[in-house]
């Protein structure tokens, strides 16, 4: 999945290892207009729109997952890994031009 990174737009990227007991957080320095979540390992990750939620997308091996949040403050989400030890890619476009 292709993600477009418009012209004058604020890029952060962070790497999360997650747990599979808990979720965790999406923290960001900024408040987000959308975010990238790739998963890097064999293995599915559990995004969540809220810490514990009983639904949740399953983000499969080697995919990406794009969430459109609209300025949304900082936290942008939760995940959970199937098998402990998996990371998740985060990018993050804020400001103006995303």
């Amino acid at each position: 999945m292709a993600q477009t990174i418009n012209m004058g737009s604020n890029v952060e990227i962070v790497n999360y290892v997650l747990s599979d007991s808990a979720d965790t957080a999406i923290e960001l320095t900024n408040k987000t207009n959308n975010i990238l979540i790739r998963n890097r390992n064999d293995g599915e990750i559990y995004y969540r729109t809220s810490n514990g939620a009983s639904n949740y997308f399953t983000i499969p091996s080697g995919q990406s997952l794009t969430v459109e949040l609209g300025a949304r403050e900082q936290t942008a989400g939760y995940l959970r890994a199937g098998t402990s030890g998996h990371v998740a890619e985060i990018l993050s476009q804020y400001g103006s031009g995303s």
